[in-house]
């Protein structure tokens, strides 16, 4: 939700007030910050308010400069500050010829895939490598467990052969903007992702944030069928030209 409200101009000079949000306690500053990072605005998300303290929710505000930020200044942490009321009249609106539907549908993508690419280095990192991938696996696969049904019916896969676990993965992989394609080699499946644009720009990615990002395709495969044996070849952060995951069914009991 956006709010705006002049009246806090003051409080920051050579600035004016874009806005004021509130959101629920699981969304994050760092991402609202990175998220006018990757527009290129002027903005600086100001938190005053977190769930963390007990308080209701992630609230603050936006103010927006008139010269460009460094990313160090795109967040601030104002404790004890109050926002603004919301106002439905004063609020931003995305909307015309400039904002069809499907840019506004990449734009809930982006804010989305963000907080996997900043959670999941900065869980190594607070963590370690070895509890990082223990904590990312298992939250990663009992995400794609759950969602499984929905994901596979927005992207129109029916079936449950490794065929079309594969081509989930394909459409998946395309709506991330990721080159990606599988074809059938004997016995297997392989599908194979030669970019990976969620961690694009990331330099020295641990190994337990591939782990824990994978582990989403594992959840959603035990579902999808549970004798899929879902098997990593190749890897991208590792200096591989591709990942690489080969698909088999393995044979139910009594199968000769």
């Amino acid at each position: 939700m956006i709010r705006v409200d002049d009246a806090c101009a003051t409080s920051e000079e050579a600035a004016r007030v874009r806005g004021s949000c509130t959101a629920p306690s699981s969304e994050s500053p760092g991402a609202e910050a990175r998220t006018h990072e990757l527009s290129g605005a002027a903005v600086v998300t100001a938190a005053h308010g977190h769930a963390t303290d007990g308080q209701p929710g992630l609230e603050g505000y936006y103010f927006e400069h008139d010269r460009d930020l460094e990313p160090e200044e795109r967040l601030r942490f104002a404790p004890g500050e109050d926002g603004p009321d919301f106002d439905p009249a004063a609020a931003p609106r995305v909307e015309g010829a400039d904002w069809p539907e499907a840019r506004l549908q990449k734009i809930v993508r982006n804010y989305a895939m963000d907080y996997v690419r900043t959670i999941l280095p900065v869980l190594a990192e607070t963590f370690g490598p070895a509890e990082a991938r223990h904590l990312g696996s298992v939250t990663g696969r009992l995400i794609g467990m759950q969602y499984h049904a929905e994901t596979a019916e927005r992207l129109g896969i029916a079936g449950r052969s490794a065929e079309d676990f594969a081509e989930l993965l394909r459409r998946m992989g395309e709506a991330q903007d990721d080159r990606i394609e599988w074809a059938r080699d004997g016995g297997e499946v392989v599908v194979r992702q030669h970019t990976w644009r969620l961690m694009k720009g990331i330099a020295a990615l641990p190994a337990a944030v591939f782990d824990a990002w994978n582990a989403l395709w594992e959840g959603a495969a035990s579902v999808h069928n549970r004798r899929l044996v879902v098997t990593v070849t190749r890897r991208l952060d590792w200096g591989d030209p591709c990942f690489e995951w080969r698909i088999r069914e393995k044979p139910g009991r009594g199968s000769g």
